[in-house]
């Protein structure tokens, strides 16, 4: 980030925070991330292995660049200072990226539910479960012979793969969990004293946030309060995703009550059973959430005095062109993931073609007895 060059630039923003550049980049790679996952849903009504890999991708990515935004915000007050404002500014494009979380959560939902018709919530609270094991592998242990230690060993292997096997499958939870708190650290920062944030005590008397429109003073006390007690209780690993983990799932739970459907015994594994309305409400809401971020964010830098005073945050210098490289690897996503889906649909039509012409009999039948006995439908033929 830039260097003040002067106590007189201590209350303009930063314009690598609020630069056109920076804001355009954060802001596009925060939607383009809902145009495959809303695609993946309506399309065919399921999401495949291949589609929630391309998401958990695709929202690592966007955490990964978003640890690097708070990172970088914490370094530079600490060196060289920032304004309350750019500390706001920062907090409103942090709280967008970590949607990303939940749009990952939404799709692994909804190929879970799919599957079993009820949602399983992940386990979260993962160390739990091992601890609880141990104690209860100790407990029938202990009634039996003396174990060695080639078997204690083994536990302690299979422990440590039951660990990465789970960081691997929910990784994208955990990033956002980490990254959380990693905001909330930034945001207790800020508002346990705003005036303390910034060298300069009259720049945070005179800033103010806006909130669904609505203009309002760092400086009032019951914003202060509410700020700090949010982002104490999101300072907490894990415990941080409990409550948005349980909404978003209850969508599930919901649905299946009041489905028109619940009655009938629905016997068919076909994708046609799979709604998709609890996740079409789901990432309805996250990208809601996205676009009052924005506009929130945008009134806040065209009504402040304080971000008129910085001239180059509005010019497209090298900087701010070189922030909108992040928005190449969300487009390259977009497109693999639009042309994986059509590829996917082409098979699973040809499979079913293939499925029905064994079925009737009328395929040879010297290739029908191969597919019986097991060949590979998928053989290559030169």
């Amino acid at each position: 980030m830039s260097t003040p060059s002067s106590s007189l630039d201590l209350c303009t923003s930063d314009a690598d925070i609020t630069g056109i550049g920076v804001r355009t980049a954060v802001y596009a790679q925060n939607l383009m991330s809902f145009a495959p996952a809303f695609w993946a849903a309506i399309s065919d009504r399921k999401v495949d292995d291949d589609e929630l890999e391309a998401i958990e991708k695709q929202s690592s990515t966007v955490l990964i660049t978003a640890f690097a935004i708070l990172i970088s915000t914490m370094v530079q007050n600490r060196t060289f200072g920032l304004s309350t404002f750019d500390g706001l500014i920062v907090l409103n494009l942090s709280w967008m990226n970590n949607t990303n979380t939940f749009v990952w959560f939404l799709l692994y939902a909804h190929q879970n539910w799919a599957k079993n018709r009820s949602m399983n919530i992940p386990r979260i609270l993962y160390l739990c479960k091992l601890v609880k094991g141990r104690k209860d592998r100790e407990k029938g242990e202990s009634q039996g012979d003396e174990k060695s230690g080639d078997k204690e060993s083994r536990q302690k292997v299979d422990k440590l793969k039951s660990f990465f096997r789970f960081t691997e499958k929910y990784s994208v939870l955990i990033l956002g969990s980490l990254h959380l708190t990693l905001m909330s650290a930034l945001g207790l920062w800020l508002w346990v004293n705003p005036q303390q944030f910034q060298d300069r005590t009259t720049c945070a008397l005179d800033t103010s946030l806006f909130l669904l429109g609505l203009k309002i003073p760092v400086e009032l006390g019951i914003v202060r309060d509410w700020s700090i007690a949010i982002y104490s209780v999101l300072l907490v690993p894990g415990i941080n995703l409990v409550l948005p983990v349980i909404l978003f799932g209850a969508l599930y739970g919901i649905y299946d009550i009041f489905r028109p459907s619940r009655r009938i015994e629905v016997k068919s594994s076909t994708p046609i059973g799979a709604s998709i309305v609890p996740v079409l409400t789901g990432l309805t809401v996250l990208a809601i959430i996205n676009v009052i971020f924005i506009v929130d964010t945008e009134i806040m830098l065209g009504t402040s005095t304080v971000f008129r005073e910085s001239s180059d945050a509005s010019k497209w210098t090298f900087g701010q062109t070189i922030a909108l490289l992040l928005l190449v690897l969300p487009i390259r996503d977009l497109i693999e993931g639009i042309m994986r889906k059509g590829d996917t649909r082409r098979k699973e039509e040809h499979t079913r073609n293939l499925q029905k012409v064994v079925e009737e009999g009328s395929i040879d039948s010297i290739i029908r007895n191969l597919v019986k006995a097991g060949a590979n439908v998928n053989v290559e033929v030169n």
